[in-house]
């Protein structure tokens, strides 16, 4: 389906409408941040701008090259806006990385990037950053987010202030030059909630497309809970061109952030946003799914609001219960799109509840999530395909080639779904999801959740029962009981199928191989299944979890090993790279040796500095027996950690680990009382 293109000018960057903003309503409210005691902390647009201005003067006193990147490690705050808008000003490249990105897929994500600049907090300075940045050469700048910069480099309000001097001693804001289309504006790593994360490269045309097709024709407060910080967040809901629908200029949005976790949404406190949309009186909110979940269970939840639920698709179910729970809030909108397309399609809630939609959805047809566009190309009315979309918006990757047609991009969602006769879009889940049996053809695991979301608390044979008279009849094996189920980080939205097939595989043997029906899987064949290549897929109910299997081929190597908060389970796949058991190995590098040998070299630094002596020397010695014996504990726990099971480790490496953390204290203990003040 192609995309609308943007109508604003090709030769200004996103802060030119900042500037326009300051000008026009200096003391209108451009964003609100949680202060202590419950209060909110404001930002005028003219405050924004002038530490725009701060931040870019600074950056332009560096002398960096136009288009150096500057990686972004930082959590959401305050001070991140102003800093990012004055690093697009000054002709840089900001790189963000989605905060629920495991540690090692940033630290391949930094490699890639090779940024000149590098804003984080000091622990990623001396941990992560030391380990994969440094080595690299090409920072020449090191920002941290914090008071105290202990050597790394300059704090981030102390770099704030520096810029603010040059601006005032020039007496002038500092304002950017025109700016090609096509040039970088950022670059966003993708979470990798449905895949390995990838560099998106937002060009300024296409983040002026985003502004163009995130439509609202009014200006209004806009309560972003749990939003990730990336430019369309900065760009689009803070300082996007919308009109008036007076004057038709445009107009400044004000945007408050309350605290919801950005890699637990889901742990948010309902009652806590609640108060905020009631004290702040927003004319839009928008949360993850897995937020409007939790608000839309509360029954006196009241309040106006426009819901905008990013990173998942929105059941008919869910979209009921936030209607009853916000009867008096204007017309909800459900949309779907991606971090290298959004907005794609967006759609009200009265027309996903009416009689047709819903009754489609229920009837496990898809999730109707928008209109396409007219005279898109796509398959006939109704028939199954991939999502592609194409237009000025969607992005390219970071690595690709550039330049050449804009709209000959075509980009792959990765999603099944069709157009109805109607123009409306279906999405059908994930493409990797679905899987094919001889019975019944091609499975698609969300349309057949549809049939079983609005039945809460039914028992397993009446779920069973619902599939009867739907194209999902005898697809359906069992009803698998389970606490909860394992969700992306991210949204807290989507299930992680890999995950979850891998926890159930021991669990699912001895239930297929007792089923009264012939099951569509092998015992053996479930037990010998990679994770990869076992398909799951799920619906939550009080009773149990809805588990549908697709089948397994004879080639499939054994379970991986698998990774859980509070303990290790499933089989080993062996040393190789790309394996489960190598990304965690190379997890456990970056984790903890890093930071131990780090360590050890700013004890060394620190020494150096000591007059030469006994008290240099031991202190030297110190750091580098204590770096030694880390690294021999760290190496025999990883491979005790490479069992089946931590009980099946030999004995002879957990008592080795034992021993050498017994050693390095028995050492280092009387080390230190050695150099106690007065040793000599």
């Amino acid at each position: 389906m192609s995309l609308p293109s943007s109508s604003m000018p090709d030769d200004a960057d996103i802060t030119s409408l900042l500037v326009e903003h300051a000008r026009s309503q200096p003391d209108t409210i451009a964003l609100l941040w949680p202060a202590g005691g419950g209060g909110w902390e404001p930002l005028t647009y003219a405050e924004v701008e002038a530490r725009t201005a701060a931040f870019c003067a600074a950056f332009s006193s560096r002398q960096l090259a136009a288009g150096a990147r500057v990686q972004l490690l930082m959590r959401p705050c305050a001070t991140l806006f102003p800093l990012v808008l004055g690093a697009i000003r000054a002709a840089l490249v900001p790189v963000f990385v989605d905060p629920s990105m495991r540690l090692v897929s940033v630290a391949a994500a930094v490699r890639r990037v090779a940024p000149a600049v590098v804003a984080a907090p000091l622990p990623v300075h001396l941990g992560l950053f030391a380990a994969v940045a440094a080595a690299r050469g090409s920072v020449g700048l090191r920002l941290v987010d914090g008071a105290l910069g202990v050597g790394v480099g300059p704090t981030l309000r102390a770099f704030e202030a520096e810029g603010a001097r040059r601006v005032a001693a020039r007496r002038v804001a500092v304002r950017s030059a025109p700016v090609a289309a096509d040039t970088a504006a950022a670059i966003v790593f993708t979470s990798g909630s449905t895949g390995p994360p990838k560099g998106v490269v937002m060009t300024h045309r296409g983040l002026r497309a985003r502004l163009a097709g995130i439509r609202a024709e009014y200006t209004m407060l806009w309560l972003l809970a749990g939003a990730a910080p990336d430019p369309l967040t900065v760009a689009a809901s803070v300082f996007g061109a919308r009109l008036s629908p007076l004057d038709r200029r445009p107009a400044g949005l004000s945007v408050a952030f309350p605290h919801v976790p950005v890699t637990r949404p889901a742990a948010a406190s309902a009652e806590a946003l609640l108060a905020a949309v009631a004290a702040l009186k927003p004319a839009a909110v928008s949360a993850s799914v897995a937020v409007w979940g939790k608000v839309a269970r509360l029954a006196e939840a009241r309040g106006e609001a426009l819901s905008l639920p990013p990173g998942a698709a929105v059941s008919p179910a869910m979209l009921e219960r936030l209607r009853a729970a916000l009867p008096t809030a204007p017309p909800l909108l459900v949309g779907y799109g991606a971090t290298e397309a959004l907005p794609v399609a967006t759609l009200t809630a009265a027309e996903a509840l009416s009689a047709e939609v819903a009754g489609r959805a229920r009837r496990g047809h898809g999730l109707c999530v928008g209109h396409v566009a007219p005279g898109a190309k796509e398959l006939p009315a109704g028939e199954l395909g991939e999502l592609c979309v194409a237009g000025p918006l969607v992005a390219r990757y970071l690595g690709a080639a550039g330049g050449g047609d804009e709209a000959a991009l075509w980009h792959r969602m990765g999603d099944l779904g069709y157009v109805d006769a109607a123009g409306r879009l279906w999405f059908c889940g994930r493409l990797s999801h679905a899987f094919r049996t001889p019975q019944h053809g091609l499975v698609l695991p969300l349309c057949a959740e549809l049939l079983f979301l609005d039945e809460p608390g039914d028992r397993a044979q009446k779920l069973l029962a619902r599939a009867a008279g739907t194209r999902w009849e005898g697809v359906v094996q069992l009803v698998l009981p389970l606490p909860s189920l394992p969700m992306d980080l991210r949204h807290n939205s989507k299930i992680d199928r890999l995950q979850l097939a891998a926890a159930v595989a021991p669990r699912v043997a001895p239930l297929l191989a007792s089923a009264s029906r012939p099951p569509l899987l092998r015992t053996e064949d479930v037990l010998a299944a990679q994770p990869r290549r076992l398909f799951a897929a799920c619906c939550a109910t009080q009773a149990g979890i809805l588990l549908l299997l697709g089948p397994v081929g004879p080639d499939l190597l054994r379970l991986q090993l698998c990774f859980s908060p509070s303990r290790f389970r499933a089989a080993v796949a062996g040393w190789r790279p790309g394996g489960e058991l190598w990304h965690f190995r190379a997890h456990f590098l970056l984790d903890a040796w890093y930071p131990v040998l780090y360590g050890a070299l700013l004890v060394h630094r620190a020494a150096a500095l000591l007059p030469a002596g006994k008290i240099r020397r031991r202190l030297q010695a110190l750091a580098t027996f204590g770096a030694c014996c880390d690294i021999v504990e760290n190496a025999l726990h990883m491979h005790a950690a490479a069992a089946p099971s931590l009980d099946a480790a030999p004995d002879w490496l957990i008592v080795a680990a034992a021993a050498a953390a017994t050693t390095k204290w028995a050492v280092m203990l009387p080390v230190c009382w050695m150099l106690r003040p007065g040793s000599g």
